[in-house]
């Protein structure tokens, strides 16, 4: 859990626009993957 709260500070430091792309890729990559 502690590295969701983490990568959730990442996040928002992150500007919504990067952040949101970034997601989508990881998601997709996971989706890939499995």
């Amino acid at each position: 859990m502690r590295r969701i709260d983490d990568l959730n500070r990442l996040v928002h430091g992150i500007e919504d626009g990067n952040l949101v792309i970034v997601s989508c890729d990881y998601h997709y990559e996971s989706a890939d993957v499995g």
